[in-house]
């Protein structure tokens, strides 16, 4: 919806941090399958992440082939790496995730600006908006969102009314939806 608002210098970072946001809290595989489902025979070492559907569906519109191909693996690779460091018996508990997710976004826009606020301002309620694809923004999710803002030094009050923004903008397409397709 704003992406055309996003300077091209800030694209590979926009794709590279909504990927990070869709994944961060959606389910850990180990060789393909849940933590409820591992057997012996399963590779504990082969960690990955289960892709949200929707949010799979929004960054298929929003990015080139090439920007979902590599840089989205990108942000997967270093949250597993992360994840990695993390004891297995907490790795999925929502802290955790969420502390792995933010320092991978910490680490990726560490010493990096934006020169006009208007821009931070569009990724991040383009993230919100991300986040709401699946009809809530989870815990992890609202933490990434607060750590992208206080990297850009946004102020509260702001963050507030754009997360308002896109609580609205989210439910008013919903409307919009059901009563095209009534």
């Amino acid at each position: 919806m704003f992406l055309h608002l996003i300077p091209e210098q800030n694209k590979e970072d926009f794709c590279y941090v909504a990927a990070l946001l869709s994944i961060a809290d959606k389910p850990l595989l180990w060789g393909g399958r849940r933590k409820e489902d591992v057997t012996l025979n399963t590779k504990k070492e082969d960690l990955s992440i289960q892709h949200g559907e929707k949010e799979s569906a929004l960054m298929k519109l929003w990015f080139s082939y090439r920007e979902i191909h590599i840089i989205p693996r990108e942000a997967e690779r270093d949250l597993i790496a992360q994840l990695r460091n993390c004891p297995e018996a907490r790795i999925e508990s929502p802290e955790m995730r969420a502390s792995a997710a933010c320092n991978v976004l910490r680490s990726r826009l560490q010493g990096k600006n934006n020169k006009l606020p208007s821009v931070s301002k569009c990724m991040l309620i383009q993230f919100m908006l991300l986040a709401l694809a699946d009809g809530n923004i989870s815990a992890i999710e609202y933490q990434l969102l607060a750590d992208f803002k206080t990297h850009y030094g946004l102020e509260d009050f702001i963050f507030e009314e754009l997360l308002e923004r896109a609580e609205s903008i989210y439910r008013e397409t919903n409307k919009t939806v059901a009563l095209l397709l009534e």
